[in-house]
């Protein structure tokens, strides 16, 4: 990647000197919090002449278009434009119609559910100006109350703007000269999209940033309610969702990552209920697997945490990371199976 010069600070700066940034925002549905999520857009402190708004609808099938129509109709003249475009999408393709779309130096994906403070753009474009490397910079979002696996990330996070290996799009501002580099969102994903472009653009020389000062409040109709709940909830999901999502970003970007991690992490799962036998029938020797694998998630996850969320970290992101391993092996055998099926059909 060339280096440019370090960007402009901007604080201080006049409107007329700020740059243009676009807005992307894919949407279905959400006729439920559109609302509350335009009055935040609105409520943005920087100058609306200087921004351009997408709105991609997946032809929704409620209030949604009639509520976008009318914003527009009602703020046109104040932005920079608003466009409207409805057109059958997954989330990728809908990213990639406010790529084409957008104009300025920056676009700012916003999902429609993600409550941004006003000084979102304000933060994003101060973050970038501290090293022209920066290509992406993300704010991490959170439901209200927190669920407990949010607790537990954001009390592993640094204080201030830091590198990142994989951001989401749900409030995430991206340089556009990316694009014109590493190419697009690849629509083959049905989700994990965003961790695709950020490793692309890793490999490409930029600097992901992830800044938990601004913490988004992300809205969700139905959520898990309970400690028990949630947890179970977030082993299953680590099993199900986050490994099938997961799995072809990491056999194809960090396959020996995955293969350590997953082998870690699988002979945590196994030694368990050895264990369990081994303190049934009082055979010590049975332990000993799951007391070093123990050890060493301890050893790992324990410092990264604050407080009391360093004991629920070292207890919880172990059982979290075992049951991923054992969705990554599900999945890795699905593969190799369809893939041994496809080859005889041959």
């Amino acid at each position: 990647m060339a280096e440019k010069q370090v960007e402009r600070k901007i604080t201080g700066m006049s409107a007329e000197d700020l740059p243009t940034i676009t807005l992307g925002i894919p949407t279905y549905n959400r006729a439920w919090v559109l609302p509350r999520f335009l009055e935040a857009v609105e409520k943005c402190d920087y100058p609306k002449q200087k921004i351009r708004i997408v709105f991609v609808d997946n032809f929704s099938e409620d209030d949604t278009p009639k509520i976008l129509k009318e914003f527009k109709e009602r703020l046109r003249d104040e932005y920079e434009s608003i466009v409207l475009i409805s057109e059958k999408s997954n989330i990728p393709e809908a990213r990639n119609i406010c790529v084409k779309e957008s104009v300025g130096e920056h676009l700012l994906f916003l999902d429609s559910d993600v409550i941004s403070p006003p000084n979102t753009i304000r933060q994003m474009l101060e973050v970038f100006s501290t090293n022209p490397r920066i290509g992406i910079v993300g704010f991490p979002y959170h439901c209200e109350p927190m669920t407990i696996g949010e607790k537990m990330y954001f009390s592993k996070q640094p204080r201030g703007p830091h590198v990142a290996m994989v951001i989401g799009m749900g409030c995430t501002m991206i340089k556009r000269d990316i694009f014109k580099q590493i190419g697009v969102f690849d629509s083959q994903y049905l989700a994990d999209e965003d961790a695709d472009l950020t490793v692309r653009a890793t490999q490409a020389g930029y600097v992901a940033m992830l800044d938990p000062t601004i913490q988004p409040l992300h809205l969700t109709k139905e959520r898990l309610h309970g400690t028990v709940q949630e947890i179970f909830g977030g082993i299953r999901y680590s099993f199900g969702g986050l490994a099938k999502y997961h799995f072809k970003i990491l056999i194809r970007y960090r396959p020996r990552w995955m293969i350590n991690k997953i082998v870690f992490y699988l002979t945590m799962a196994i030694s368990t209920p050895i264990a369990v036998v081994g303190i049934i029938f009082q055979q010590a020797l049975l332990t000993l697997p799951f007391i070093a694998c123990a050890g060493v998630a301890l050893f790992y996850h324990f410092p990264k945490a604050s407080g009391r969320w360093r004991i629920i970290n070292s207890i919880l992101y172990p059982l979290l990371g075992m049951s991923f391993a054992l969705g990554i092996l599900n999945q890795t055998l699905r593969y190799v199976f369809v893939k041994r099926a496809a080859s005889n059909k041959r």
